[in-house]
């Protein structure tokens, strides 16, 4: 079982304090192995099954990155030094561990629980949309990023598009707050402008004859 202490749920960890749990276990260069192969996130770095792939491309573009983990053998191929696969495979195989025991403890049997006082996902919801943790993080923070910004129009716009598209389209309603801030984003941006914004971000704006209909019966 490994020592390594890790953070808990797993899969809520920053990218940042991913790369500096990656930086301490396996060394800068596992690192830069990693920040190579663009793998971002926890849930990216969890789906990897070889991280040195890169490593056993045939291809000199990655040479320098490659001499600092690897040697090369006389037939030209390359053969991970063996102090940074084991740092590695224990790295992986303790988060991989931390993110069951995160699913048995916070996520148990379904996608979605709920109690009186708890709702719990499962790793493999947040598996399939990632930005679930992230929002998860942001409200559990939320007291401390208000103290240095106002996220008052952020929580508004999150709240009235997931609010809109669990309904039909027909049905979608706006808050007083976002109304107003569409009337505005209509006046200085322009209709176009308006229309690529609504048509990207369903369930976010309220529709252009909306807005018409508003300024006609308003002082804007």
């Amino acid at each position: 079982m490994s020592t390594l202490k890790l953070p808990s749920p797993i899969l809520s960890i920053s990218s940042s304090d991913l790369f500096d749990l990656i930086r301490s276990h396996c060394g800068q260069e596992v690192l830069d192995i990693v920040i190579a192969q663009k793998i971002p996130d926890i849930q990216t770095l969890l789906r990897v099954n070889d991280l040195f792939t890169l490593v056993y491309l045939p291809t000199n573009e990655f040479r320098e990155l490659k001499e600092k983990v690897a040697v090369q053998l006389h037939d030209g191929t390359w053969s991970v030094l063996i102090g940074f696969q084991a740092r590695v495979d224990e790295l992986m195989n303790a988060l991989r561990e931390q993110a069951r025991l995160d699913e048995n403890e916070y996520y148990p049997s379904s996608n979605i629980t709920s109690t009186s006082d708890h709702l719990t996902l499962s790793i493999e919801l947040l598996n399939k949309f990632p930005a679930l943790s992230s929002l998860i993080k942001l409200c559990t923070d939320i007291h401390t990023l208000s103290d240095r910004n106002d996220l008052t129009l952020l929580i508004e716009i999150l709240n009235n598009i997931c609010t809109n598209l669990t309904r039909s389209k027909n049905n979608f309603q706006y808050s007083d707050y976002i109304m107003k801030f569409a009337i505005l984003l209509f006046i200085y941006s322009g209709r176009n402008a308006y229309r690529f914004v609504s048509l990207n971000v369903p369930g976010f704006l309220p529709s252009i004859t909306t807005i018409k209909k508003r300024l006609a019966n308003s002082s804007f």
